[in-house]
């Protein structure tokens, strides 16, 4: 029981049950006399070895408007029904064979930004949800990672959203027994970018470079998941090549088009990130709204490219 300056006199009390020796229930009712009623439902459980996870539902059946910064007196809808649930869950479906998900959802995006007591929460700017999916093999972890990215208030109506992950965590194998593996991968990385400077005139041609660069990155991710699943030694070494195979007149290009847009922004500051127009003659690109400049990232990004053409 207490008072709040936001939300007027609080009542909130928690009620735990557990209900097995592996499972148990937390029931909390919440009343706040200048915003509404609801509570909150925890739900933890270990129902075997290979399963377990935590669950939480929170509910507000709101009467009033917050008295938080960004909402208008008039104009917003008072009554309302508000919530958030939070959770994962852990299944070991085989030995070899892990499955998590992890999901945060929130009925409306500026949930936590209204309601939250959490500076951290407050500051989101997305809520994340993800699956993730993991197989052992021999040579390593091959894993599916999807994930979904919910706006909040602070992050704009609108959110990027990320492309499902595929990988492999390699591991320190020695199919011979020695030492001589650890030799024969890193003579891969060099004959892999001796393989670029033999063909990579075809690059000198692009136009687009990002589209080459999603290229790269394809190539890249696609040899280092064959070399994980791959039984066959000299297989692998080409795979690895492919993955450490050096565009470095592409790289070249991506530099000297970062020096110019250096010379189009205020103070020669890289901005996080700018919009992927055409270039027009005598001016300059266009800005992305919510950029950050200056960005720490985009600083270093220039040294970074050059290491890559060296």
């Amino acid at each position: 029981m207490g008072y709040d300056n936001r939300f007027g006199m609080l009542y909130r009390q928690s009620y735990f049950w557990a209900f097995s020796p592996s499972q148990d229930l937390t029931i909390t009712p919440d009343y706040k006399s200048d915003l509404g009623y609801g509570g909150d439902l925890a739900y933890r459980y270990v129902l075997d070895r290979k399963s377990r996870g935590q669950w939480m539902l929170s509910f507000l059946q709101q009467t009033e408007l917050p008295n938080v910064s960004g909402v208008q007196p008039t104009g917003s809808e008072a009554n309302r029904t508000r919530g958030m649930i939070t959770g994962s869950h852990t299944q070991q479906v085989t030995p070899d064979l892990l499955i998590r998900a992890q999901a945060f959802l929130v009925s409306d995006p500026d949930y936590l930004q209204q309601l939250s007591n959490s500076g951290a929460q407050r500051a989101l700017p997305s809520g994340e949800s993800n699956l993730d999916i993991r197989q052992r093999f021999t040579h390593g972890n091959l894993y599916l990672l999807g994930q979904f990215l919910q706006p909040m208030g602070v992050g704009g109506e609108d959110t990027f959203q990320r492309l499902p992950e595929i990988g492999n965590n390699l591991v320190n194998v020695a199919p011979f027994g020695g030492p001589v593996v650890l030799g024969m991968l890193w003579s891969a990385m060099a004959a892999g970018s001796a393989l670029a400077v033999v063909t990579s005139g075809w690059t000198s041609r692009v136009h687009r470079h990002g589209w080459g660069v999603i290229l790269a990155a394809t190539c890249w991710g696609l040899g280092i998941t064959l070399f994980g699943l791959t039984a066959s030694l000299p297989l692998a070494l080409v795979a690895c090549g492919l993955a450490r195979y050096g565009f470095k007149k592409l790289s070249g290009r991506i530099l000297l088009g970062l020096l110019d847009l250096s010379s189009m922004v205020e103070l020669h500051r890289l901005p996080e990130l700018f919009c992927g127009l055409d270039r027009r003659p005598g001016e300059g690109p266009t800005l992305y709204p919510v950029a950050c400049s200056p960005q720490a990232w985009a600083a270093a990004a220039p040294f970074l490219i050059l290491q890559a053409c060296l």
